[in-house]
């Protein structure tokens, strides 16, 4: 008869197991690096289209990082405020604009084009990704003009799985760096 014993097919499957064992934690840990890697992309990416936004239409913008809520929102002016367009060292915005009755408003995001631009980091997409920190002049938002100027420079600090990433923009040029 031809085959493979009982004994042969146990220490096969033996040995299988301790490869998949030693190889586990290497998985996970690559796991957590993309889920890490994605929400820090995430971020630049909603820093950067808002200032996209902002210059593009005329209209502010402000990004949101709630870092003990671990959420990330862009909102937008619902018009055009003459006084952030007209004058770029404007940079900051109110809830509501007195003078003008403009109001903030969620943007739309820019792939799913009926959805808010909101991001939950607790998502399966991020894997449970930790925003330690998100400072922007103080606060933990940061606003763009109506020309696309950042209110401020600012870090966003990303955590999973003992690695940290920082997001951080630049006040003067609006540039969106991603280090760890």
């Amino acid at each position: 008869m031809s085959g493979f014993s009982l004994l042969e097919l146990v220490i096969v499957i033996l040995i299988l197991g301790i490869f998949a064992a030693l190889g586990a934690p290497a998985l996970l840990s690559s796991l957590d690096d993309a889920h890490l890697d994605a929400a820090a992309s995430e971020v630049s990416t909603a820093l950067r289209y808002a200032q996209l936004v902002a210059a593009g239409t005329g209209r502010a913008t402000r990004v949101t990082i709630d870092a003990a809520a671990d959420t990330l929102s862009v909102e937008q002016m619902a018009h055009a405020n003459l006084s952030i367009i007209m004058n770029p060292a404007n940079t900051e915005i109110d809830e509501i604009d007195i003078e003008t009755g403009d109001t903030l408003g969620p943007a739309v995001h820019p792939t799913v084009r009926i959805a808010p631009y909101q991001v939950s980091f607790a998502d399966d997409r991020f894997g449970g990704v930790d925003v330690l920190s998100a400072t922007f002049g103080g606060g933990a938002s940061v606003d763009f003009s109506g020309a696309g100027a950042p209110s401020s420079a600012g870090t966003v600090l990303l955590a999973l799985g003992g690695r940290q990433v920082t997001v951080a923009i630049d006040d003067l040029a609006g540039r969106v760096t991603v280090s760890d």
